[in-house]
């Protein structure tokens, strides 16, 4: 079988005999391909196969190089990435790396009073053991808990588990020494919001700003790589749909969300940005505390999960120790609910509607600004104006839970939804399709070649790079027909290496 022959083989590695049956191979897998498409094409938007084709060009016909020195800098940063989340776990427990692994895991998770999650044994039936895996909900939901010791102990064991953080250096440097180029590997909508995963074991949706992994990734010669992004694209899309007026305004008037926010937390004027004589920032701090609210509270998140937000926030963004108290915690998630309103009513507004879907209710829609949903409870899908839609099969309501399948990893597993997490799944939903809309008109003049949440990432004549940069960064402010009056913001830059 030439797939087992030549597996793990580049396509300059393979003998002409190997090539010439790989070509057979492939030939007759595109006309099963055509058939399957010619099947299911009606069922998708045009500009969905156009995003497709982007995405497959960007893996089929590579145009980005590596810097090979950076790669070798890369093999000890993860390693140190590493550390630092296990170093994390140990602060709050006395506890070694091996605890992480083994068996204590479980009495540190039951000292801090949470059960450890369960699932039910592959193996055995009626039995139940441990979800520990990295694709168990019951894990993930440790990674996402309110108590940040939790999620502290879940990184220190994902951590000490997982190998991709010190094993995809030695891939970029596979990729190097054997085809000098990196084929950039997506999986078109793959996650449940439409967003793409990374792919061929490379992962390229969470590469660490500022990294040498990131940096050793280098525009071709005589090009260099623009790098646009949508300035909180889902803060604005969140106040959009919900019809928070009031924080729409300041987007608009380019005012400024975060001062806003935390000079209502602190009752004066606040402002981030103002320098006293001797070169400091006096409202520094305070403003990190409004900016962390805006962007982190539009989800329904409680006290307990805003503080370890602000505190890990402070450690990996500016690199300080900073902690608040749990009741101020609280007070600012209060003080956010009450400036928002209309955004706390839109989580109400999702919960009746998941009450509403498993009822198997008529279809009903939502207008906002110039777009509309239509709620299909009977089909648990959720219609976006681009014609895709949300899915939640076998959406269920059992001791006071919402809950639906989804697929994690290899597996099917009952996730929990909310009208917070719901909204959350919309807005990153309606985010994406504005996004993927604008990569597409960047398409028409640019060559893409990468797209990782709200940025794109263009290959820029080095001749005239400042004007094809303010080119393609004035089309990340415009918007599709169904969010016309969406005021919408854009940032970026350009280097040689993938660096901003």
């Amino acid at each position: 079988d030439i797939l087992t022959r030549t597996k793990g083989m580049y396509w300059p590695q393979m003998n002409a005999e190997e090539k010439e049956e790989m070509s057979h191979y492939a030939c007759k897998d595109l006309e099963a391909c055509m058939e399957l498409f010619e099947i299911y094409s009606p069922m998708l938007p045009p500009d969905e196969w156009k995003i497709m084709s982007t995405t497959l060009k960007m893996f089929c016909q590579p145009r980005l190089e590596f810097n090979s020195k950076l790669l070798v800098k890369a093999l000890t940063e993860a390693q140190d990435d590493r550390d630092e989340r296990i170093e994390n776990a140990m602060t709050y427990f006395n506890c070694t790396e091996d605890d992480l692994r083994k068996s204590r895991f479980l009495e540190l998770i039951e000292s801090c009073g949470v059960p450890v999650p369960m699932k039910p044994s592959p193996s055995v039936e009626g039995k139940m053991i441990p979800a520990l895996a990295k694709t168990d909900q019951g894990f993930h939901d440790l990674l996402e808990h309110e108590d940040p010791r939790i999620v502290a102990l879940a990184e220190g064991r994902l951590a000490v588990k997982s190998t991709q953080g010190i094993t995809r250096a030695p891939r970029f440097i596979d990729l190097d020494m054997s085809t000098g180029n990196l084929p950039v590997a997506y999986n078109y909508y793959r996650a449940h919001t439409g967003r793409p995963s990374g792919g061929n074991k490379i992962n390229l949706t969470n590469l660490k700003r500022g990294s040498n992994l990131r940096k050793s990734i280098v525009a071709p010669k005589g090009f260099v790589l623009g790098v646009g992004d949508s300035g909180q694209i889902e803060c604005r899309d969140n106040a959009y749909i919900s019809g928070q007026e009031s924080l729409l305004d300041l987007f608009r008037s380019k005012g400024d969300p975060y001062n806003d926010m935390a000079s209502t937390i602190f009752g004066r004027t606040i402002d981030r940005k103002y320098r006293d004589k001797s070169g400091k920032y006096p409202d520094f701090m305070e403003g990190f505390l409004g900016k962390t609210a805006i962007l982190g509270l539009g989800y329904q998140m409680g006290g307990p999960k805003f503080k370890y937000s602000v505190e890990m926030g402070a450690k990996t963004q500016l690199g300080i120790d900073y902690s608040i108290e749990l009741n101020e915690a609280y007070r600012i998630v209060d003080i956010y609910r009450s400036k928002n309103y209309k955004i706390k009513e839109m989580w109400d507004r999702a919960e009746s509607w998941l009450y509403r879907m498993v009822q198997n209710d008529d279809d009903f829609e939502y207008d906002y600004g110039d777009g509309k949903l239509v709620i299909q409870p009977k089909a648990n899908k959720i219609l976006f104006p681009n014609g895709t839609h949300l899915y939640y099969p076998c959406l269920d309501y059992h001791d006071g839970s919402f809950t639906y399948v989804k697929k994690l990893g290899k597996n099917y597993v009952n996730s929990y939804i909310y009208g917070g997490k719901l909204i959350e799944n919309i807005i990153q939903k309606h985010s994406r399709d504005i996004v993927m809309w604008q990569m597409l008109n960047i398409c028409e003049q640019l060559h893409v070649v990468l797209q990782t949440y709200d940025e794109v990432v263009s290959l820029l004549e080095r001749a005239k790079a400042d004007e094809d940069l303010a080119w393609m960064l004035n089309q990340m402010t415009l918007t599709p027909p169904w969010a016309k009056s969406l005021p919408l913001a854009a940032e970026g830059g350009w280097a040689e290496e993938y660096s901003k």
